[in-house]
């Protein structure tokens, strides 16, 4: 939508009326047909590349649900995150427990539901996994080294934490070998709203290094790589040429390995939308100040956490004569609901809106609600959801690039 348009209320789909006109809290809106889209575009950009959605961006059932129907495995990261896709009826041969440094208790709780591939970066958490595995002989488990990468621009780095780097690499597979565990591949992420192409060539061609040394010097057999997220659906064009050209490159086809990867921001972001009512109105001079049924400590906890830059579209509730005579925009900051003062979400220009109008904000769908919390003892973490559905995917979504892969050991 074009930046300070107004919406009335009564141009809403049936649907978001009906929630809109039912609800004391905020609104969220997830547009179902648009991860079948998503998921074609990715097929099409990536042929070869399996995705494994990265739960913890947003860890909706029904976002779980329609994407395990196109065939997508799942990145889990924690027990809970596990349980919630296997809530789901996945098969667990298709998820990853993509968390490098997890809790004892994860560990066997993934062992015993048969999720059998995790990765490491640190020879702490191989003796972890080989003391855990000895009390399950039975259970297959195969490891993926995580090695440092990085895109300075990304919007979120990881490198500061996570990846082994060249020097670590002998130590580590010493270690693998030394504890009898299974090494099957590579991972590396170089960071979440990646924007440099750039950045996962160097990836890829560390990877190779690390592919060589770990078949001819330590006699592994390096199945999988994968090459972590960093996407958006903005992005993903400009990313997929050379993605594609490096791992043609430096990984080709008679190597034998197979290509995955963990994108949660490319299908959930742009799927949801959100709406949060009005709750306070102030007017001092020329300024104005609303308190919306949200928080900093809610959804917009991006705004601290994932650098949100955040634009709202004025929902009018009902008819205002704002319509038809616009009125001058005016300074306007946007508090949540809570009472701390740090919790002012955002300072924009809006027309001048009422006690009972709405704010949208587009494309909410990642690293929002999966961090909120219920500060204040105020509902922040359960707003009500809209699920939008065409007839091309109603009940259950497909699409005609379905395919479902697991990971091979």
């Amino acid at each position: 939508m074009i930046k300070n348009e107004c919406v009335l209320y009564t141009s809403l789909n049936a649907q978001i009326r009906h929630a809109l006109s039912n609800s004391f809290n905020s609104v969220y809106v997830y547009d179902m047909k648009k991860l079948a889209i998503l998921y074609n575009k990715w097929c099409t950009l990536f042929p070869n590349i399996t995705p494994h959605y990265a739960v913890k961006c947003n860890p909706n059932p029904m976002i779980i649900k329609c994407l395990g129907n196109l065939g997508i495995s799942f990145d889990c990261a924690s027990a809970a995150e596990i349980t919630t896709v296997l809530k789901e009826g996945i098969s667990s041969d298709k998820i990853l427990y993509a968390n490098p440094c997890k809790n004892p208790s994860d560990i066997v709780y993934a062992i015993e539901n048969d999720v059998t591939v995790t990765t490491f970066d640190s020879v702490c958490e191989i003796e972890k996994i080989a003391s855990i595995r000895t009390n399950y002989p039975s259970k297959k488990h195969s490891l993926i080294l995580r090695i440092h990468a990085i895109d300075p621009t990304a919007k979120c780095v990881l490198s500061n934490k996570y990846g082994a780097i060249e020097e670590e690499w002998d130590y580590l597979l010493e270690s693998v070998k030394k504890h009898k565990q299974t090494l099957i591949g590579i991972s590396f992420h170089i960071g979440s709203g990646a924007c440099n192409p750039e950045a996962y060539n160097a990836a890829i061609q560390q990877a190779r290094r690390l592919y060589d040394k770990a078949t001819y010097d330590y006699n592994f057999r390096i199945k999988v790589l994968d090459i972590g997220g960093g996407f958006t659906e903005s992005n993903i064009r400009n990313m997929a040429d050379a993605i594609n050209d490096s791992l043609e490159e430096y990984f080709p086809s008679y190597l034998g390995v197979r290509f995955i990867s963990e994108p949660g921001r490319y299908f959930a972001e742009t799927c949801a939308d959100l709406y949060t009512k009005i709750i306070g109105v102030r007017e001092r001079g020329a300024n104005i100040s609303y308190t919306i049924t949200d928080s900093l400590y809610g959804s917009f906890n991006n705004v601290i956490y994932d650098h949100a830059s955040l634009n709202p579209i004025p929902v009018f509730a009902c008819t205002h004569t704002a319509i038809i005579n616009p009125p001058r925009i005016r300074n306007t900051l946007v508090y949540g609901c809570t009472c701390d003062g740090i919790d002012e979400i955002c300072d924009v220009k809006l027309p001048k809106l009422q006690y009972g109008d709405w704010l949208l904000w587009e494309n909410m769908g990642a690293y929002t609600i999966a961090g909120a919390c219920d500060f204040n003892g105020i509902v922040l973490t359960t707003p009500t959801e809209v699920y939008i559905y065409d007839s091309d995917t109603a009940g259950r979504i497909t699409g005609p690039n379905s395919r479902s892969l697991s990971i091979e050991y």
